[in-house]
């Protein structure tokens, strides 16, 4: 079982959710403006969307206002907002907890904060974790780390793909369902983690090299000036110079122009991935899997794409070629 993005109410390839039905829900609310984060759990007899709305209505009825003003100071609290919810599994014989139970929401909800603490307020001291929690982490079965894990990693993800997207508009909301997938349901949902892999890889493979082969100077001689201008624009334009170094701004795009650049370093490893030959044929396979990405960051266009299996299949067969480059560079080095 895996937490995955789905578009509003119904998603790529799921059930619907009914947001205004009594459902168990872990909810987290990020505010930009004021860099606060709210955790919380629910099963509202009038749904979700009756519980977030107490966030977002008057002072008196609203946690999330409470706290934020007792704890961070905030005497208002305004958009825009990103909000991820999780859908917990109940009275379901195949989940190995059930989410209508409040002991094992609490304990989850424990869980998740511990982890927006240890992963993401580590990394984004300037936000501030307003929400309280009750429950004791150690409460409730194995399998509450596990999902507390998957849906704090999901709000990551979401969070750093759509930072930028938060202020087109004031309210955003991400639905996160849990469902036991078939094989071949699993190969077409599972191309987001394959596209982020590669990705992933990709940088390691590409900068350690150039950085090898180039020495202290690698980000000049080793990075086109296009790349760089760009890369170092991103993170001005985020307010990120002193906490982040220009090569975090790189994408896919950017890793094709890199080794072009340094085709005599990646000639035969670009080559043997895609099958082609020279340095425009064989690294258009970039181009295509960048399509995958920006795919990947907008569940809501998913819904109207057919993502064909055998194209799945050939993603793990590039991930599959740069995990073993990138084994052999770890040997080398």
């Amino acid at each position: 079982m895996k937490y995955i993005p789905v578009a509003q109410f119904s998603g790529y390839g799921t059930r619907s959710i009914d947001l205004t039905s009594q459902l168990p829900w872990l909810y987290i609310i990020a505010a930009s403006q004021r860099r606060l984060l709210y955790c919380g759990e629910t099963n509202d007899q009038g749904g979700l969307i009756m519980r977030l709305g107490s966030h977002f209505g008057p002072f008196d009825r609203s946690t999330f206002k409470q706290s934020a003003t007792r704890l961070a100071g905030a005497a208002t609290v305004k958009p825009p907002f990103l909000i991820v919810s999780a859908k917990l599994p109940f009275q379901d014989d195949t989940s190995k907890f059930d989410g209508s139970s409040k002991q094992i929401r609490l304990a989850l909800e424990a869980k998740v904060h511990e982890l927006l603490v240890t992963k993401f307020i580590v990394r984004n001291p300037d936000w501030t974790l307003v929400s309280n929690t009750v429950g004791s982490r150690n409460a409730g079965p194995k399998a509450i780390e596990t999902t507390g894990e998957n849906i704090t990693d999901q709000f990551i993800d979401i969070f750093s793909v759509n930072r930028s997207l938060m202020n087109s508009s004031p309210f955003n909301l991400f639905l996160l369902n849990q469902e036991v997938l078939s094989q071949d349901e699993g190969s077409e949902r599972d191309y987001g983690d394959i596209v982020q892999d590669i990705e992933l890889m990709l940088f390691e493979w590409l900068l350690e090299s150039v950085k090898i082969n180039c020495g202290e100077n690698w980000w000049t001689a080793g990075i086109p000036e296009k790349v760089r201008i760009e890369c170092v624009t991103r993170r001005e334009l985020e307010g990120e110079h002193e906490r982040l170094p220009p090569e975090a701004y790189l994408g896919l795009i950017d890793f094709r122009e890199i080794a072009r650049k340094n085709w005599n370093l990646f000639s035969k490893g670009m080559e043997s991935i895609s099958g082609e030959s020279g340095k425009d044929r064989a690294t258009v396979w970039l181009v295509e899997l960048n399509e995958y990405r920006k795919l990947w960051a907008h569940p809501i266009k998913r819904k109207f794409t057919n993502i064909k299996l055998e194209k799945i299949e050939k993603l793990r067969e590039y991930a599959k070629a740069l995990k073993s480059i990138c084994a052999n560079n770890q040997k080398v080095a």
